[in-house]
């Protein structure tokens, strides 16, 4: 077994994950209502600090709940914007790099 799914299987790494990725999506979509308009770029983004301190703390194991986190902002921020078609692959490829 490796040691990536070992630290998975530790109990409690599930529930870390996902209230990572709540936390990251509820301040990041609040973070929205601040985004200069037409598009959808916040002056400050507090999701970032929050993924940051938890990473740094906890340990890369939780970075699917970044990425999760990230991924439900940027599908906020696209519908927000009136995002469609193709247009799509963009906020798609941003949860990438935010983790």
């Amino acid at each position: 077994m490796s040691l990536e799914k070992s630290a998975l299987r530790t109990p409690g790494v599930l529930a870390q994950i996902l209230f990572l990725a709540a936390a990251y999506g509820v301040v990041g979509a609040l973070a929205l209502q601040l985004a200069v308009p037409p598009g959808y770029a916040a002056p400050i983004f507090p999701s970032a600090g929050i993924a940051l301190a938890a990473l740094l703390i906890f340990g890369p194991r939780l970075w699917p709940g970044v990425w999760l986190g990230s991924l439900v902002v940027q599908i906020l921020a696209g519908l927000q914007a009136g995002v469609s078609g193709m247009d799509w692959l963009g906020p798609m490829i941003v949860p990438l790099g935010a983790t």
